[in-house]
């Protein structure tokens, strides 16, 4: 389901100082793989004062607990973007730079924040992210204010709300479609690859 739902949250999109670790689980993800020059986006509902930075790591799950330490696939990443007010556009986007596979089914995304960094400094309630309504299945929750994303970890389980929902934007290689400007090698393609599909 690409549809954002409810408007609030404002972490960890819009207050860095929440703990070091937020971490938010998702159920029925398709098997996909990523590499370096991908992005990973996000919707937010409002501008924040300060710019996101990330680490962003993945790991699959069994049924709501996360069992395998998470893989770093984002790096000190920061958004171009402080968010806005426009639905559906996941104008918050961090590039990945790490391969990746997820074999399919339960997933869970951990947001890192180094309290050296500015953004650690936020610690107002400026921004938020469109995400999921209470009772998608899809969706398991969250654990959130967390000195570490040391596993194992459980979620609250299906139905649970308060999760951003997410995009992957691929990327094609300059190789294959030349005299693009790119990053790392890599140029968006126009048609985005929804992970979580409407049904």
């Amino acid at each position: 389901d690409t549809s954002p739902g409810i408007r609030n949250n404002c972490f960890p999109l819009g207050i860095g100082n929440n703990g070091n670790y937020n971490l938010y689980g998702y159920a029925n993800i398709p098997a996909f793989s990523v590499k370096p020059g991908d992005i990973i986006a996000f919707d937010s509902n409002s501008p924040n004062d300060f710019f996101q930075e990330f680490d962003i790591g993945f790991s699959p799950m069994t049924g709501n607990t996360v069992s395998v330490s998470y893989t770093t696939v984002v790096h000190h990443g920061i958004s171009p973007s402080k968010g806005d007010l426009i639905e559906k556009n996941f104008e918050i986007e961090f590039v990945i730079d790490t391969y990746y596979t997820h074999p399919g089914g339960s997933m869970s995304i951990s947001f890192f924040v180094d309290s050296s960094w500015t953004y650690f400094s936020d610690n107002s309630c400026d921004g938020g992210f469109f995400l999921n309504t209470s009772g998608d299945l899809n969706y398991l929750g969250r654990i959130v204010g967390q000195n570490n994303n040391n596993v194992p970890k459980t979620f609250p389980g299906p139905g649970s709300s308060n999760v951003p929902i997410f995009i992957i934007k691929p990327c094609c290689t300059i190789a294959t479609i030349p005299l693009l400007n790119s990053v790392n090698n890599c140029f968006p393609f126009v048609n985005i690859f929804f992970l979580k599909k409407k049904t």
